[in-house]
């Protein structure tokens, strides 16, 4: 799985693409492999000065790839604000998100 993932993920850059769309980048990987791959793709995005959509479960993936964050609610835009102004707010875009769920469950 791990190398189907890495080769996919440099499939997707081969033809310089404006826009890249990754979907649950670093899961299922080891943290060794998911530092790698967030690496690399810092660095590729920086240098190619390309846009990145990524879909992820994974907070810290989200923090150190993407600028904005836009989470989706019954099809709707729920959120959508910068990194920085999450992290200036609630710490962390983990702790955000821990924040929504209790109040989802807690039935607010």
């Amino acid at each position: 799985m791990v190398k189907d993932k890495r080769f996919n993920c440099f499939l997707s850059i081969l033809n310089d693409p404006e826009i890249l769309i990754l979907d649950e980048l670093v899961t299922g990987l080891d943290l060794k492999m998911q530092i790698k791959l967030v690496n690399f793709i810092k660095s590729w995005k920086e240098i190619k000065k390309i846009n990145l959509l990524i879909v992820s479960h994974t907070p810290e993936e989200v923090e150190l790839l993407c600028d904005r964050v836009v989470i989706l609610k019954n099809g709707e835009i729920y959120q959508d604000q910068s990194i920085d102004a999450i992290i200036k707010k609630y710490g962390s875009l983990r702790k955000m998100m821990v924040e929504y769920y209790q109040n989802e469950v807690n039935g607010n």
